[in-house]
């Protein structure tokens, strides 16, 4: 994170010297480096919102990489669709049977 605040910055001093050196009227740079401090501020923040979601993200899908290899998540998807189909032909039998009292 540090490096990418540093990059942020470099960027954002490129701004302000730019500013310096073109801006005269010192109302208008006080404005523009106003404007830069609010994007600094803005940047680093997504930065750190886009770093800490991508952590998250990772972490999830390693979690999910480790079930799959160890065959939990095939297993519980064969369980239940074992069940399902189970359950379902035997309510779906039923439901056409009409056992006739003759006998």
């Amino acid at each position: 994170m540090d490096e990418i605040n540093t990059f942020i910055d470099t960027v954002q001093s490129t701004k302000k010297v730019f500013v310096k050196s073109l801006v005269t009227n010192s109302t208008i740079a006080e404005g523009l480096n106003n404007f830069i401090d609010a994007q600094t501020a803005y940047t680093k923040e997504a930065a750190k919102a886009t770093l800490s979601s991508a952590t998250v993200i990772a972490n999830e899908l390693s979690k999910i990489n480790e079930q799959l290899w160890n065959g939990k998540s095939l297993r519980n998807l064969q369980e239940k669709m074992s069940d399902d189909l189970y359950s379902s032909f035997w309510k779906e039998a039923f439901k056409r049977y009409t056992p006739s009292m003759k006998y």
